[in-house]
């Protein structure tokens, strides 16, 4: 007796469901990566002068609907199950998903792990680091230019007792020269850095041109300066929660599928 395309395949709502499942997610990767570039431009995410890119504000979205994507397929799975006639067809899907989900969490894992322990922060932080001298001022950016790493901090050293400060660019333009002004609108300073020190740089500042000045009350200063970087703690912190989540969910869909596999294993031609 031959097998008709109902038999074989759970006919025409089987079809149906596979069809709206492909325009659905065809729909969805349109949607997402549109209302992704509309949202990080709306934040001022992006910007072309100097050349900015927040990839973690765009991947945060995609990642999020990536998920929400997995829990629709899913539901669509579980529908064809219950479409498709032939048990051999049900327990390959089943193997199917579940292969796939320890793939998700198997790099999902990886990431966790690599974003979690020091070895990555710190290769990041000495591949990262700039060292350099000045006797007045020197210019260093707040952040790469795609927003996965941030300045921590500046070490600072002078040969003599000096006065050490951080300003936003926009502030140092409009004070340079008044010692005054630009202590009152600096983001970090010490009164002296003879001795080194660690000028911890606020995480909350935009991205942007920062100054690092020195000046000592009498004569002229040489200071030695280093500054630190590290992975956006935003990024570290999202993308690890997002992580967790892919592993719990896909865990979960496989602990869920484990039975319902068993049960059509039996009587499944193939295995």
């Amino acid at each position: 007796m031959g097998f008709d395309k109902e038999t074989f395949q759970g006919g025409y709502k089987l079809e149906q469901i596979r069809r709206t499942k492909e325009r659905l997610m065809m729909a969805q990767v349109v949607l997402v990566f549109i209302a992704a570039i509309i949202l990080i431009v709306v934040d001022g995410s992006i910007q072309l002068k100097p050349f900015y890119f927040n990839v973690g504000a765009f991947l945060y979205f995609v990642i999020l609907m990536a998920l929400v994507a997995g829990v629709e397929s899913f539901i669509f799975r579980m529908l064809e199950l219950k479409y498709t006639k032939s048990s051999s067809s049900k327990y390959f899907i089943l193997k199917t998903v579940q292969r796939r989900s320890l793939v998700i969490i198997a790099v999902a894992a990886v990431m966790v792990v690599l974003l979690l322990t020091p070895f990555l922060s710190n290769a990041i932080a000495n591949y990262s680091m700039e060292s350099s001298s000045t006797s007045t001022t020197a210019t260093f950016l707040s952040r790469d230019r795609f927003g996965l790493t941030t300045v921590d901090k500046v070490n600072v050293r002078t040969d003599v007792p000096a006065e050490a400060l951080i300003i936003s660019e926009s502030n140092y333009l409009l004070y340079a020269g008044d010692m005054v002004k630009l202590k009152q609108f600096s983001v970090v300073y010490t009164g002296d850095a003879s001795g080194g020190v660690d000028l911890e740089f606020p995480l909350s500042a935009s991205f942007g041109t920062y100054y690092l000045v020195v000046n000592a009350a009498e004569g002229s200063v040489d200071a030695t300066y280093t500054v630190h970087r590290a992975l956006s703690s935003t990024f570290v912190g999202f993308m690890t929660l997002f992580g967790i989540l892919f592993m719990g969910f896909y865990a979960a869909w496989i602990a869920y599928t484990i039975p319902i596999k068993k049960k059509y294993a039996r009587s499944a031609i193939y295995r």
